[in-house]
């Protein structure tokens, strides 16, 4: 991807790509910016139960097979 963002800036007749791929930067910037400012209970997908879950039969697993968890 940065080979072909490149060749969009070598040239002079790409000004319509340049400008895109600058504004499409700017664009991916504020709406990082604006992730960062949400609070996160806001983003929370409820995935730490089933993250639980996966530890503790991964565990199990692990201890079953002779080997440390950790």
């Amino acid at each position: 991807m940065c080979s072909i963002t490149a060749i969009y800036f070598r040239g002079d007749e790409v000004m319509g790509e340049r400008s895109m791929c600058l504004v499409m930067g700017l664009v991916y910037l504020l709406i990082s910016m604006i992730i960062l400012i949400i609070d996160e209970k806001t983003l929370e997908v409820g995935i730490d139960p089933a993250y639980e879950s996966f530890h503790d039969s991964a565990s199990e697993f692990l201890k079953s097979q002779g080997l440390p968890s950790t």
